[in-house]
Parts: C-alpha cells; structure tokens; sequence
C-alpha cells in the first residue's frame, strides 16, 4: 500500500460524484486519471463544479454569461486536478502543462473579464478547496497522521496555487497584448473606412463589431492628448477622454488610441447633447468638434476635433484644457497655412507685434476699442481713465504706422492672431 505523505488523495471520491461531466479536455481528463486514479478524478470533478457555484454567487462578474461561466469551471476544475496531483507527488505540478490555464486566460481576455476579478476567483477557489480538502484527510486519515498530512497538504496547495497564479497572470498578459493589438487594428481599420465614407461598408456589421452605433445617433467626436511636458500616458488619455465624454451626456462611448500620446474618441446619445461645455482634468487637452447626426455626423465632428486639435498645437496662446472647434472656427479657416498667416500679422501690425508688456497693454487696448467702439467703454472694461485710452490708442497707431480707421477688420483679425500665435 502506498504510504508516501499525500497518498490518500487517491481515496478521494464516493457516491454519486462520478456522475458529472468534466470541463476539462479528454486528454487532461485522461492525464490526471492516469495520475490520480478515476476515483480521485471524479471527486475533482465535482468538488470544481460546488467552487465554481460558489464563486458565482460570491463574484456576480462571472454570471454575466455562459462564456464566463464555461471559461470559469474550466479553469477551476484544472485548478484542483493541478492541486491534488502536487499533493500526491509531493511535489508543484507545473500548471503550463494544462491547456485549461492559457485557454481560459484567452477567453477572460476576449469576454473581457479584469485581472483583478480572475485573482479574486483563484483566491475563493482556493479558500474553498482547501475546507474541503481538510474535511477528507480528517475523514480518510488516521489520527495519529494527520498533522504530518494537513503540513504537507497546505504547502502543496499554496504553492500550487501560486504557480497557478503566476502561469495565470503571464498567460492572461500575452494574450491581452496579442487580442488588444488585433482588436484595435480591426477598430482602426473599421473606423477609418466609416471615416472616409466607404459606401460599401455594411454598417450593420461595423456597428456589431465596434459595439457603437452609429445611425439615428447624435455623435461628438474629441481628440485628447498630453498636456505640457510629462511623459504621456495612455490610460490617462482613455480616463480624460471617458471622463469628458460621460460629462458631456454620450450613452456610448468609442475610442481608438494613436500610439501613446493622442487619441481620438467619440459618444453618441439618441437625442441632441446638452449645451455647456464638459470641462477636463489629469493633464491632458480635449479638442471637441459640433454634435452631429448619423454616420456623416460622425465623420464631421471628427474632422471638427482634428482642426480645434491643429489650432491648439500652432497657438500657443490658446491654453485651455478644453478647445472647442466652435470657439476655434475662424482661426482653424485662418490657420491653414502658419507662416503666411504670420506674415500677415507681421504686414498689419508692424512693431505693434512686439512682445514685450507695454505693446501687449497696447494691443489688449486697441483690440478692446474696436469690439465695443466706445472709447468709454473700453475705459470702463479695462478699468483705466479714458485719457489713458486715448493715449494708448495713439501710440498703437505710431507702431503700427497706420490709423486705427484703416482696415479695421484685419486689425482685428491681426490682433486676435497675435493672441493666440505669440508674437
């Protein structure tokens, strides 16, 4: 008789247990019969299928469907065949060996389970199999034995279940990296051909495979990216961009990442969004374009989002953490070509471009006056004597070589350019 420390695993299993169907393939079916015998095997079996009821009702996660379902008793039940085969050769039977624990990290990965909630699954199991374990060596070992037993038992389950954790997590990382990757080319790939109007796109399956829909739909489209110097990061940009877009009123949510420091992203709701304007925090920027409707909505928000980001970028003078296309309109038409609009600011403003304190006082002046016309209003807005504002005005018109009465509108223009461009 075999009286090595673990040996009574092999007495496991009585009674009705060996009537359940394993979750596991037949070849790690027949693997771990050869090892444990077809008792033991069949205790396993149905131990797997009682943890597997109990995770579920303490992790209502793994409910949400009969994938996570199907996907959670595999891994259980390789689990504690991995966990009694180590405590009967008395040594860590390497979880690799079973496809059950890279199989169900691919399907945690695809159903899109958190790592977070598989750990909190293998830790239950293992609180559970562990009562149960102690139950039978109790029952199945003399009195005398048992403590050298439990000792034994106890190291071999947690270290099994280490490994198992360890084989688990590497497991659960390649095949995130591998899915994410082809996941968002399809997405990419998909977006891009919504974006360019591909009129043999079948939406129908656009819409399946993106999760977003896009007809009868009203859509906001934004582009984040970092702000100031610090490295980017992705997951800040994906928290901005959620952020900015669950405040703004979007019922679903799409975003397509551009490497680690932009991404575009869009929400759609089924009636028109709110007016204001969400604002955004973290260190990153949004660039929102106009709400529109349907696919060609879709398109245009997005082409909006990319020209309120391209003002930002050659503006610096635009700080704000959140940059509307439609605060940004007549500069986006100004700004297409950068160095011809400086020229012009150069040609119209003359030194009155110089950036220096008193000159920029000059232009805040002088840009005040031809928005209110009023020389008293100007005085009052800016709160300074209107002497002053007649002082000032007349030394803007010395700098700038020209009268305030001539070409109006592009002074005005002009100066709102040197604003935002920087002198």
């Amino acid at each position: 008789m075999d009286d090595k420390p673990g040996s009574w695993v092999r007495r496991l299993g009585t009674g009705d247990r060996a009537r359940y169907d394993h979750a596991c393939s037949e070849q790690t079916w027949q693997e771990f019969t050869q090892r444990l015998g077809p008792s033991a095997v069949a205790w396993s079996v149905a131990t797997a299928r009682e943890i597997t009821s109990s995770v579920l009702g303490a992790l209502p996660r793994f409910a949400a469907g009969v994938g996570e379902q199907q996907a959670l008793g595999e891994g259980i039940e390789g689990g504690v065949l991995c966990i009694l085969a180590s405590v009967y050769s008395g040594a860590v039977v390497d979880p690799a060996t079973t496809p059950e624990v890279p199989q169900t990290a691919l399907e945690f990965v695809q159903l899109g389970v958190p790592l977070h909630d598989v750990w909190a699954s293998v830790r239950h199991a293992h609180r559970q199999l562990v009562d149960r374990l102690l139950t039978a060596c109790q029952d199945l070992v003399p009195a005398s034995g048992q403590a050298l037993e439990l000792q034994h038992m106890f190291r071999l389950a947690f270290e099994c279940v280490d490994a198992l954790i360890e084989g688990l997590g590497e497991a659960y990382a390649v095949e995130s990296d591998r899915w994410h990757a082809t996941a968002a080319a399809v997405r990419e790939e998909l977006v891009n051909a919504v974006l360019s109007c591909d009129t043999a796109l079948d939406l129908d399956a656009v819409v399946q495979k993106l999760r977003y829909e896009l007809r009868n739909r009203h859509h906001v489209g934004i582009i984040v990216w970092q702000h100031g110097s610090a490295a980017p990061e992705a997951t800040r940009l994906q928290d901005t961009a959620l952020a900015w877009l669950e405040a703004s009123g979007a019922q679903q949510t799409l975003l397509m990442p551009r490497g680690q420091s932009l991404l575009y992203a869009w929400g759609n709701r089924r009636g028109h969004f709110p007016s204001g304007q969400a604002q955004a925090d973290g260190g990153a920027r949004v660039a929102a374009g106009n709400a529109g409707h349907g696919p060609a909505g879709f398109r245009d928000t997005h082409r909006e989002a990319g020209d309120a980001h391209r003002v930002a970028l050659a503006m610096p003078g635009l700080a704000d953490s959140v940059v509307p296309f439609s605060s940004v309109s007549l500069l986006a038409t100004l700004s297409q070509d950068t160095s011809r609009l400086r020229r012009f600011v150069a040609r119209e403003l003359g030194e009155l471009a110089a950036d220096d304190p008193n000159t920029r006082e000059l232009r805040r002046t002088l840009r005040t006056y031809l928005e209110t016309r009023n020389a008293k209003a100007t005085a009052s807005q800016l709160v300074i004597a209107r002497n002053t504002v007649a002082y000032r005005l007349h030394r803007a018109e010395e700098l700038r070589g020209m009268r305030t009465g001539e070409r109006q509108l592009e002074l005005w223009v002009a100066l709102l350019l040197v604003d935002v461009m920087g002198s």
